[in-house]
């Protein structure tokens, strides 16, 4: 398959957490899926 990758800029104190979610589902990391708060 592509690479996809889906950026989101956050701001806050205390630092906001972010979920992914598709359709009713938190998408969680695994060998395929990378969350990188550096965002590459």
């Amino acid at each position: 398959g592509l690479k996809a990758v889906l950026p989101c800029t956050t701001m806050g104190n205390p630092k906001p957490s972010v979920s992914w979610i598709k359709g009713e589902t938190v998408v969680k990391e695994n060998a395929r899926i990378a969350v990188l708060d550096s965002g590459n």
